[in-house]
C-alpha cells in the first residue's frame, strides 16, 4: 500500500451475486479478450459483472475503462483486489470490511472451481457412447442402449444385421433412396409360433 492512502473503491464496486453467477456458466477462467482464448496466468475478475481479462496485456483494464462504474478486479493468483483508480494492489487485512469481501470472493471461486473440478471427474469416469446419451452406471462396462441382446429376443451376432443401399435409377434420380436391405428375416410372432 503506498503510504497513508487507502482505498475506498472495493466497498463500491463489490457485486458477489453477479460474480458467482458469471463464474458458474463458465467452463474455464480464460481472458475473454483474446480471439483464441489463449490461456494466461495473471487474470483478473471485475467484481461488479464478472469478466475475466489478462493484466499483463491490458485487456482488464480496457474493460474497466470501457465500464465506467467497474473499477476493480479480483486477481485469481494471489487472491487479492486490485483498484484501477488507486493503481494498487489492495493488500491483505487492510480494512475488516474489505478483508471480508477478499474472503467471500476467494470461497467463491473455490467453491465453484471445486464444483467444476467434480463435474468435470465425474464425466471423466462415466464414458459416453456416440449412440446413446445416456451415461453407464460406474463399474458397467456396457451402456444399455448398446447391448445386442434384449430381454425378449434371442441374441443376434454382431455384423448379422448390415445396412445396403440401392441406387434409384428406375426413377431417373443420380442419388440413393436410402432404403435397407437386412440380410436376416426379421421377427415376427407368426415366424416364432412356426419355429415351436
Amino acid at each position: 500500500m503506498g503510504g497513508e492512502k487507502s482505498c475506498r473503491h472495493v466497498g463500491q464496486a463489490v457485486r458477489l451475486t453477479e460474480f458467482r453467477r458469471e463464474l458458474k456458466k463458465r467452463s474455464q477462467l480464460l481472458c475473454e479478450s483474446w480471439e483464441k482464448y489463449e490461456q494466461a496466468t495473471d487474470l483478473l475478475v471485475c467484481v461488479t459483472c464478472g469478466f475475466v481479462g489478462c493484466f499483463s496485456d491490458g485487456h482488464f483494464s480496457l474493460h474497466l475503462q470501457a465500464h465506467s462504474k467497474h473499477f476493480v478486479g479480483f486477481q485469481l493468483a494471489s487472491k487479492t483486489f486490485w483498484c484501477e483508480p488507486c493503481n494498487m494492489d489492495i493488500p491483505i487485512d487492510v480494512r475488516p470490511k474489505v478483508e471480508k469481501a477478499r474472503q467471500d470472493f476467494c470461497d467463491a471461486v473455490e467453491e465453484i472451481a471445486g464444483k467444476k473440478r467434480r463435474q468435470i471427474r465425474n464425466q471423466m469416469r462415466a464414458p459416453q457412447t456416440t449412440l446413446s446419451p445416456i451415461t453407464t452406471p460406474n463399474g458397467s462396462a456396457n451402456n444399455l442402449v448398446d447391448l445386442d441382446t434384449h430381454a425378449d429376443t434371442p441374441p443376434v451376432p454382431r455384423g448379422a444385421l448390415t445396412l445396403e443401399t440401392k441406387t434409384r435409377e428406375d426413377e431417373g434420380a443420380n442419388g440413393q433412396n436410402g432404403v435397407a436391405l437386412l440380410n436376416m428375416p426379421l421377427r415376427t410372432k407368426a415366424r416364432d409360433d412356426k419355429m415351436r
